[in-house]
């Protein structure tokens, strides 16, 4: 197989918060993010991204565009995947070994086809979405299979356990040995301990649920319990927590207190107490000290989620909380069940109404619109103090964001511009 062409198409809405400042193959499940993972397992072949015109700005904005034209003819196949796919090594090997033209259908939705450059060249003059794919099923023999995509942010929540056992076995053990002081329950074999990662005395890993892996140059301080299966990403910190099974970190997060089925993009603090159960944590988050969500509600009942202008009901009874980018909460601040935070919001103490759109600033009942130009000084402040550079993509990508998302605040905004 020549190349890869990772594409997201029109369902990228469904995923809101997190797809706002993203394309939806840049989030991560498991150890990787699809993008990732197609790059893992692509050999020498090349991976590339297509998105419709309106998202390129969000492709360009993440910082990892890819200027090969997907339109080029080559010979040889090409591998198309669903940027919301979530594909185990068994099922990906499965569809890198089918020859052209095949198409592997979840649910009706094209989770990945394998056909020939020619084909993809009339395609990629169209734009990734069902019209496009249409007219390609005719031309191939179609799978139906029993996994593979993500329609939900929770969806992704829900499978980060498994894709976490399933990406262990690509991680290379560094061989260390475990420091006096630092207790293994389970098999050694079941640790994955990256060259330059470190774990204190004091800490428990428990491999007994599953896989730990744990990426170069993380530290893993004392006290602590991590369970797998858990994936701790490069250079993050893990500060006396309690990692319950199911969680992921990806590069350079901070993070204490409690942690349940639940996953942090890149840069994200939650370096305090604090539960935080089966949510989804984008990337320059700062959650303050005894930050707490909650999981679960009283009566046991199925938890309803906002998503994509309306709300959803998960099928649930286990839902956390969805946090955008660049999400700053106060010491104290309660989350409850199902909760979604735009990106930009500012959240300063008493508990978090179901839906805060991007940009809200306030507590409690009682939140307005956010400066975006004091949005953005403190972006780049944050992200400057991690040698990160707000770029002019992302700045304008943010700033697009605001004005389209005015009228949504508009049904919570109360007073003027904070």
């Amino acid at each position: 197989m020549r190349r890869i062409v990772i594409f997201e198409d029109r369902h990228y809405g469904e995923l809101y918060p997190l797809t706002c400042l993203r394309p939806a193959f840049q989030l991560r499940c498991g150890a990787y993010t699809p993008q990732e993972r197609m790059r893992t397992v692509a050999g020498k072949a090349s991976v590339q991204c297509w998105v419709m015109a309106e998202r390129e700005p969000i492709l360009a904005a993440a910082g990892r565009n890819t200027p090969a034209d997907i339109r080029a003819v080559g010979a040889g196949a090409v591998a198309l995947v669903n940027g919301r796919a979530v594909l185990p090594a068994a099922l990906w090997q499965r569809i890198s070994k089918t020859p052209p033209n095949a198409a592997f259908l979840f649910e009706g939705h094209l989770v990945a086809a394998v056909i020939q450059d020619v084909l993809l060249h009339q395609l990629a003059s169209e734009q990734p979405d069902e019209a496009a794919f249409a007219s390609l099923m005719p031309l191939c023999k179609t799978v139906e299979i029993k996994e593979g995509l993500a329609f939900h942010p929770w969806d992704l929540v829900n499978m980060n356990g498994r894709m976490i056992e399933d990406d262990a076995a690509g991680f290379r053990d560094g061989g260390g040995k475990l420091g006096p002081g630092v207790s293994l329950l389970g098999k050694r074999a079941h640790l994955r301990m990256v060259r330059k990662a470190v774990v204190e005395p004091g800490v428990v890993l428990d491999t007994r649920s599953g896989p730990i892996i744990i990426d170069g140059g993380a530290l893993v301080r004392g006290p602590g319990r991590i369970e797998g299966p858990c994936y701790i990403g490069p250079d993050c910190i893990v500060d006396g927590a309690r990692l319950r099974p199911g969680v992921s970190l990806g590069r350079c997060c901070r993070v204490s207190g409690e942690v349940e089925q639940s996953v942090f993009m890149d840069f994200s603090n939650k370096h305090h107490d604090g539960f935080l159960g089966h949510g989804y944590v984008g990337s320059w988050v700062n959650l303050g000290a005894q930050t707490c969500n909650s999981d679960l509600k009283n009566n046991y009942s199925s938890v309803s989620v906002w998503t994509d202008g309306r709300m959803a009901d998960t099928g649930s009874i286990k839902v956390g909380c969805f946090i955008g980018d660049h999400v700053k909460t106060a010491i104290g601040t309660m989350i409850n069940t199902g909760t979604v935070i735009g990106p930009g919001c500012n959240v300063f103490g008493g508990p978090v109404r179901k839906h805060l759109p991007p940009f809200s600033w306030g507590c409690s009942g009682s939140f307005r619109e956010h400066s975006i130009d004091k949005m953005l000084e403190t972006a780049g402040a944050v992200m400057a103090r991690r040698r990160q550079k707000l770029s002019a993509e992302l700045a304008a990508a943010i700033r697009a964001l605001f004005q389209s998302t005015a009228d949504l605040r508009k049904t919570t905004a109360k007073g003027g511009t904070a």
